[in-house]
């Protein structure tokens, strides 16, 4: 199974999770959040990555998703290991998190990342003027 990582500044991953785990109705497995704020050093946040990946790896791949382009965790995580199977997107928003959490059965790691980063794509609209169907 794929595992998720929701990385976030404050405590935004683990508010996405806990929505997450209301719509769906349980606390998806292999899926955990990282939250870092002001003050931290780098080595700590690397070191906190680090672990939150290696609680969900379960070797077919660990998709990262977290909340800002240039923000610290997203700048580590782009310094992971090749080796290491792991996707990560930014801009993580809470259709992005569910799509990632109740399609991953079956997918590659790569499809996924792919199927996320459209569902969150997707759902960012004016109400004013929705997309043509």
């Amino acid at each position: 199974m794929i595992g998720i990582v929701i990385a976030s500044h404050t405590d935004m991953a683990e508010n996405i999770l806990d929505t997450v785990e209301h719509i769906i109705g349980e606390r998806p497995p292999k899926v955990v959040t990282f939250s870092t704020g002001l003050g931290v050093e780098k080595e700590e946040i690397k070191l906190g990555l680090s672990l939150a990946i290696g609680e969900v790896d379960s070797g077919d791949g660990v998709l990262v998703l977290t909340d800002i382009s240039g923000g610290t965790p997203s700048v580590l995580l782009a310094e992971y290991p090749d080796e290491k199977k792991i996707e990560v997107i930014t801009g993580v928003n809470l259709p992005m998190a569910l799509e990632a959490v109740v399609s991953r059965e079956g997918k590659t790691l790569k499809r996924l990342a792919k199927m996320a980063v459209k569902a969150g794509k997707v759902s960012i609209f004016s109400l004013k003027s929705p997309p043509m169907a």
